[in-house]
């Protein structure tokens, strides 16, 4: 049985008790890399990367702050970047990942904090 919006709501009232995640997949010199991101909804860090071959669909039971942090990653890295190989994608990724969007990308619904800094504030 999936959770109601209001468990929901108290279950994100602590850092790493609730996680969505999703697949998408990104153009390279060699071909389509598939990546695959799992979010705390607490503070919509970013905790698990992975790049495979080819995507396998996962049940979830909420995605859109997932599909929300790929709509961000492509426009403000993705779009703007043509990538020769998927070493070099992946490098990329990696570095906005941890170098840029956790550390000190600005999230509204954070009170304007990066997800690093609402957790810290939180604990």
């Amino acid at each position: 049985m999936l959770p109601t919006k209001n468990a929901l709501s108290v279950m994100q009232a602590s850092p790493v008790v609730l996680q969505a995640g999703d697949i998408s997949y990104i153009w390279t010199g060699e071909g389509w890399l598939y990546l695959a991101v799992i979010l705390d909804l607490y503070s919509r860090r970013v905790i698990a990367l992975s790049w495979f071959a080819r995507a396998n669909r996962c049940r979830a039971m909420d995605n859109s702050m997932v599909e929300t942090f790929f709509k961000s990653i492509k426009a403000e890295l993705i779009w703007r970047n043509r990538w020769a190989t998927k070493r070099q994608a992946e490098g990329a990724i990696f570095q906005y990942t941890n170098g840029f969007y956790n550390l000190g990308r600005q999230h509204s619904s954070l009170g304007g904090k990066s997800p690093l800094a609402f957790e810290r504030k939180a604990a």
